[in-house]
């Protein structure tokens, strides 16, 4: 049977693959969250040392010192990503274009730069000339894909046509990169200003405000409902195969939403009610089996050492939550092997998790605890210990290892290959 799975899988996932693998933007995307990949863990880890579990029942105010210390380098970490991805990613797509790195880099920057919005709102009072630290945070990050890919790809075509200005062979061949970059430069600042100033005109006003209007409004009708809700949160993982922060991306989606959820639970149980809503910032934190099921996968059923290591590794972050290691220790980033068994064990987690609470296997999980607590003794806890929530977890956990398993044969099988 597992042999047939894994056949199939093999006919279908190879011109993925092959795809993935000669992709230049996708390749670039790639290359260029790798040498992020250090802040993301720094990141995590600063969140779990600081948010740790152990604080909130014997000394919540441990945690509040840590923070106090911490909360510096952790905000800068999580406000410039976008800033990092578009330079590294500029980096890589110039050198697949056969462009000089400094120049992709410095038009990619700069096309980014000339969209950005230079007015900035504080509590109705307008601040001129100033960009905010937001604007080059996770919320940037495809827009500056977008616009690093676009400028650089159109800054090689200019280049092949040699619309450049031409300088004798005795001038330095620094100098005369210089100079063969001006027109090719000048173009694509001409396009990239006279298209803010269209924007500009509209009811948008900028290019973020555009592009959180196209998606952002399709998006909030649809969570409205709780499958729209599991397919947003799906999306999670659906970013990480293209190594794209997705929690970091989707906050500004989900949060307003969530939160609204879990202020009608907060209200309702203050007048003696019964919470209104299964979906709250409660349960989104009680349903994270899917970040440590495929590390349990992976330390059963692989036969590779360095997937076993990168099972042993990843175990304890996994434990409490924390996804980084894993994801960069496979890599989950264009593995058409991960692909499936990753994007799909979001809303399948949650949807078992949702059916069992609308059937009345388990409690409402309502009381709220650290996004950093343990699988089974989070949702234990949640459910102001239902012992029927550690059932749900341990059969969502089961489903979910098996879930891995002939993918992970798959990886062994190429591994040795």
């Amino acid at each position: 049977m597992i042999n047939k799975i894994q056949s199939y899988l093999e006919k279908y996932l190879g011109p993925i693959a092959n795809f993935c693998n000669t992709n230049d933007v996708l390749l670039s995307i790639k290359d260029g969250f790798e040498p992020i990949m250090p802040l993301f863990l720094l990141g995590a880890f600063i969140s779990l040392i600081c948010d740790f579990p152990l604080w909130q029942v014997t000394n919540p105010a441990i945690g509040e010192f840590l923070w106090s210390i911490f909360r510096h380098p952790y905000t800068i970490v999580s406000s410039f990503v976008g800033l990092f991805s578009l330079l590294f990613i500029s980096n890589s797509y110039s050198k697949r274009k056969n462009v000089d790195s400094a120049y992709g880099i410095l038009i990619a920057v700069s096309t980014f730069l000339i969209f950005l919005d230079l007015n900035f709102d504080n509590n109705g009072s307008i601040i001129e000339n100033v960009i905010s630290v937001s604007s080059l945070g996770s919320q940037s990050i495809f827009i500056s894909i977008i616009l690093s890919t676009l400028s650089i790809k159109l800054f090689s075509i200019i280049l092949k046509k040699n619309i450049t200005i031409k300088l004798p062979e005795s001038v330095p061949a620094g100098v005369q990169k210089s100079f063969a970059s001006i027109i090719p430069i000048m173009i694509i600042i001409a396009l990239s200003s006279l298209l803010r100033y269209g924007i500009s005109l509209t009811e948008f006003g900028t290019l973020a405000n555009l592009f959180n209007t196209i998606f952002g409004i399709p998006f909030m009708n649809v969570v409205g409902s709780p499958f729209g809700m599991i397919l947003l949160y799906s999306f999670r993982n659906i970013f990480w195969f293209f190594g794209i922060h997705g929690p970091m991306v989707l906050v500004a989606f989900t949060e307003p939403l969530i939160q609204v959820l879990t202020s009608q639970n907060v209200e309702a149980l203050a007048s003696g009610l019964a919470a209104p809503n299964i979906i709250s910032l409660v349960w989104v934190f009680v349903n994270k089996i899917f970040i440590i099921a495929p590390v349990i996968s992976l330390l059963i059923f692989s036969k590779s050492k360095r997937y076993k290591t990168v099972g042993k590794v990843s175990f304890l972050p996994a434990l409490f939550n924390i996804s980084e290691p894993f994801i960069f220790g496979i890599p989950v980033v264009l593995n058409p092997y991960m692909m499936i068994p990753f994007i799909l064990s979001v809303p399948i987690e949650m949807t078992i998790s949702y059916c069992a609470i609308s059937l009345g296997f388990c409690a409402v999980p309502t009381t709220m605890i650290p996004w950093t607590t343990p699988m089974v003794l989070a949702n234990f806890i949640a459910t102001n210990y239902d012992f029927r929530a550690i059932i749900l977890d341990v059969i969502i956990l089961i489903v979910l290892v098996l879930l891995y398993l002939p993918f992970i044969k798959l990886m062994d099988k190429s591994e040795e290959e």
